[in-house]
């Protein structure tokens, strides 16, 4: 594989420093023997289509759970506001190509006060 074929792009402002190699998922550069690493473009890949699932999901505290990649694992975590949000999120996330397993870490805060007192009415 070529430099050119894998199309990797600079994050704006750091094109000069790019010429050392692509970046890791946490932003910083990382060097192999050719100056490329395969392995961490199709990580960051695999995580933009989840980031891209969830972000275009119709719930908006999706949009804010933390997306961890390792492999074809993805892991999960954050807050949403109910049980169904959570259960949406791990639906979501694998439906996505490349994803084998997901680890499910997203926290539902307890109930508040309304809803426990919906649930003791029986509503």
């Amino acid at each position: 594989m070529t430099p050119e074929s894998l199309a990797l792009k600079a994050p704006a402002g750091q094109e000069a420093a790019f010429r050392g190699g692509p970046l890791d998922p946490d932003g910083d550069f990382c060097s192999t023997a050719s100056g490329y690493s395969v392995a961490i473009d199709e990580t960051e890949g695999l995580r933009r289509r989840v980031r891209l699932f969830l972000d275009g999901s119709n719930l908006p505290s999706l949009r804010f759970v933390r997306v961890e990649v390792d492999g074809d694992v993805i892991r999960l975590r954050g807050k949403v506001r109910s049980f169904y949000e959570k259960q949406m999120a791990v639906q979501l996330v694998s439906r996505v190509a490349g994803v084998i397993r997901v680890i499910d870490q997203i926290d539902v805060p307890a109930m508040n006060s309304f809803a426990r007192r919906r649930l003791a009415e029986g509503a």
